[in-house]
């Protein structure tokens, strides 16, 4: 049996606008002919239906959020086309859209068409969406405009496309939105080309690079919707965003500041252990737990090719216990509890789960978990699928007390009425927590103490839960760089802003990080008067020592403190030979067992610290 295919264009400059719907049909022609023959084709070819809008964001046609990472045709040095298998294993990952960056004002409008065209094709024959967007920051408006009069045209029919305006048409800035007038302006000039050529394909505006950062970030947003004017279809369009100004809780009060404006909205770029200040722990599992947390569609900037590098995306979803159910296959499916994770617990209300007070019942009613400890929990393992939830900042477990009363965190030890069975509900990334009466926890929508005494789950018996604290084991290794999650005046007190080093942490934080000579990273740039945290859980009580691995030109001092007690003094040491040339400092200190903050007080400038090593003696 001959085997068919279709050869696309060589010419770069084919700017033929039936080109993609003559291949379309051949392949049809050639799909019919096969099935008339009695042999399958490779592909059902099935189409998939223009997105909707569900739960304020964008969503597949069968209701489910669009997961996807990164391809792109606009490089000056050519395409490497990659064997369309490497697309067909992102839906093994849990993918079911590839966002392309097609074209970019350094190149000809229509010279990539024919590879852009081939991922179209891909895309369509293997159940996947497709956003179109322009590469590189700026605004070229006679380019934006001429891109979407070619491109909105050639695949206005293609159902499982969507149109991105202009990838970041303004450069990061923490004061966007709002937008520059011409930008906005852009913005509209562009949605009335699409228009023109495409009524009913989706199209996404304004791609903000500095999504995330909280309420405060959204606050312009307002204004720049306004600037487009009246008869925009909200049912065919929404707001795009890249989330590169907070993660965690900042990223997804953003997310609910957008979406309680009324607006559909879509992160289509976000943090990789690839793109600038790396932390390759948590940028991918913080970014997407708050999207999923929120019901938000994301687009990571993983490209197809490092999606098949299971090191990085589904090494750390897995780490973090997130799931879904995919479109395709079985990862990751639902997550389990996260055993071993620090956490915290949001409820219907948007407030976070508190145990303030170990004698007073909890509720669910503070506004932020970085303040303090009190709403965070460490998640372990109670045996017969149950779990227990602990305390970070009493070492104490939180008690359904069998719905005789008010929950409270009091317990020293668990028993039946501190095991809960942990439930996470399909691809809302809700959870319940059933305790051993039978009865489900409530947060009571924040209105009064929490009971274990609901008969079944409906909104206020549902939580989402964000990973909180790194914890450190004493004895154990503690890198510099892991300090405490909180910001400013909770898990650090730093003198300037922003980080001066430029590496690793993304909270975002102030403290100032670089990439070490040893490996790693260490801090660095102190100022006396600075400090930064630690959250540690000693295993048993008795004497240690701390080995600090410390280097200077001049010499430094500083001292620690445990839960506000000095243990150690003023430690001091002289110069190590350079900033880079590391040395051990070593003090001894004697602890108590259990939870604790462990605080490093700066008292001299001119140094920089790798890491602690402390050993029990």
């Amino acid at each position: 049996m001959t085997e068919y295919s279709v050869v696309l264009s060589n010419d770069p400059n084919n700017k033929e606008k039936g080109t993609m719907k003559e291949i379309q049909n051949m392949k049809r022609f050639t799909s019919l002919l096969l099935v008339g023959f009695g042999l399958a084709t490779t592909s059902a070819y099935a189409v998939r239906g223009r997105v909707q809008i569900k739960n304020g964001t964008v969503a597949t046609d069968t209701g489910e959020m669009l997961r996807g990472c990164m391809t792109a045709t606009d490089s000056l040095y050519g395409v490497n086309m990659p064997p369309k298998q490497v697309l067909i294993d992102i839906k093994t990952r849990g993918m079911n859209t590839l966002h392309l960056y097609g074209e970019k004002p350094s190149i000809p409008v229509g010279s990539r068409a024919h590879y852009i065209d081939t991922y179209v094709q891909w895309t369509k024959e293997e159940d996947l969406y497709l956003v179109l967007t322009i590469g590189d920051s700026g605004n070229d408006i006679a380019y934006i405009l001429n891109f979407w009069d070619f491109y909105a045209d050639r695949y206005k029919d293609e159902t499982h496309v969507l149109f991105e305006i202009k990838n970041e048409p303004e450069h990061y800035d923490s004061n966007n939105p709002p937008y520059a007038t011409s930008t906005v302006n852009m913005n509209r000039q562009a949605y009335d080309v699409i228009r023109a050529h495409a009524p009913d394909t989706h199209v996404m505006f304004f791609s903000y690079a500095a999504g995330g950062g909280g309420v405060a970030g959204a606050t312009g947003v307002p204004t720049d919707v306004a600037g487009l004017g009246s008869g925009i279809d909200w049912s065919k369009a929404s707001i795009a965003f890249h989330a590169y100004a907070g993660q965690g809780q900042d990223l997804e009060d953003y997310i609910y500041a957008v979406k309680d404006l009324g607006y559909p909205l879509v992160c289509t770029e976000f943090e990789t252990d690839l793109t600038p200040y790396p932390n390759p722990a948590r940028n991918v599992s913080d970014d997407v737990q708050a999207m999923e947390n929120t019901w938000t569609s994301w687009l990571n900037f993983y490209t197809i090719g490092q999606m098949a590098d299971d090191t990085r995306f589904k090494a750390q979803i897995d780490d973090a216990f997130i799931g879904w159910v995919p479109d395709f296959g079985s990862w990751p499916g639902i997550s389990g509890p996260p055993v071993g994770k620090i956490i915290t617990l949001r409820g219907y209300n948007r407030e976070f789960v508190s145990c303030e007070a170990s004698g007073d019942p909890m509720w669910c009613g503070v506004d932020d978990y970085y303040y303090d400890r009190y709403e965070q929990f460490l998640v372990e393992d109670a045996g017969n699928g149950k779990v227990t939830l602990r305390s970070v900042s009493n070492g104490k477990f939180v008690s359904g007390e069998n719905s005789q009363i008010a929950m409270q965190c009091n317990r020293n030890w668990p028993s039946t009425w501190e095991q809960f069975t942990w439930t996470t509900y399909g691809n809302n990334n809700r959870i319940s927590l059933q305790g051993s009466n039978g009865k489900y926890v409530s947060s009571n929508n924040g209105a009064s103490a929490m009971w274990c005494d609901r008969n079944s789950v409906g909104g206020w018996e549902r939580f989402t839960w964000l990973e909180g604290e790194n914890y450190h084991l004493i004895a154990g290794t503690i890198e510099a760089e892991d300090f405490d999650v909180g910001g400013p005046s909770v898990a650090y007190h730093d003198t300037t802003a922003k980080n001066s080093g430029g590496a690793y942490r993304l909270d975002p934080s102030d403290v100032d990080i670089e990439v070490c000579s040893e490996g790693g990273y260490n801090l660095g740039w102190f100022a006396s008067g600075e400090w930064i945290t630690y959250t540690v859980r000693v295993t048993s009580p008795g004497a240690y020592r701390i080995s600090s691995r410390v280097a200077s030109t001049v010499g430094g001092q500083f001292r620690i403190e445990f839960n506000d007690v000095d243990k150690t003094g003023p430690v001091s040491f002289s110069s190590t030979g350079g900033l880079q040339d590391w040395d051990d400092v070593t003090v001894d200190v004697t602890l108590d067992a259990g939870w604790q903050v462990m605080r490093v007080l700066v008292e001299s400038s001119g140094w920089k610290l790798n890491k602690f090593e402390i050993s029990k003696l």
